[in-house]
């Protein structure tokens, strides 16, 4: 299948994709650079290529901005990326008002029937933000316990709101 274009962001978290959409001006860039702080390495920013492979779906970055990030303030700097990473999950960023305080999971369509788990954010109110890997640091790594756990990454935002996301959950193909 012949890719797309999409007015979004990509990060990759413990090897996950997670595509950051919304309005110009809604904190894409912003909530990239928080996931890329905590840990993320950036896929692309602004503009996303998507394509499907396989029935999963890939996301990159258009080769005149790969690597380049906006920084709000700064302007456009050079972080570099990787290649690609498969999107397992997509954050919506919302007017405030549009998040549901306890939303049921939620699903869309991105392309060609490829169906990933969604979530909605409160757009530039997501400076509280924060997506947590499980990738302890090496101090903490000792005193957790030992097992075969999936990776988990927690969202958290304005009081009360929180999902949860667990890629291996469902045979590593979603959530």
């Amino acid at each position: 299948m012949k890719g797309i274009r999409v007015h979004a962001s990509c990060v990759a978290l413990a090897g996950v994709g997670v595509l950051l959409r919304g309005p110009s001006r809604a904190g894409k860039s912003d909530l990239a650079l928080r996931l890329l702080v905590q840990g993320g390495r950036l896929v692309a920013d602004d503009g996303t290529d998507l394509v499907v492979r396989e029935g999963r779906l890939y996301a990159a970055a258009p080769p005149a901005i790969a690597g380049l990030i906006e920084v709000r303030g700064v302007g456009i700097v050079n972080i570099g990326c990787i290649s690609e990473a498969e999107v397992l999950l997509v954050v919506d960023l919302v007017a405030p008002d549009e998040v549901e305080r306890m939303p049921e999971e939620q699903w869309c369509e991105v392309v060609a029937n490829v169906r990933v788990r969604r979530v909605a954010l409160g757009g530039r109110r997501t400076s509280g933000s924060g997506f947590v890997t499980g990738n302890p640091s090496e101090e903490d790594a000792g005193t957790l316990p030992r097992g075969d756990a999936s990776p988990v990454v927690v969202i958290t935002g304005p009081v009360g709101s929180g999902e949860k996301f667990c890629p291996e959950s469902s045979g590593g193909h979603g959530l």
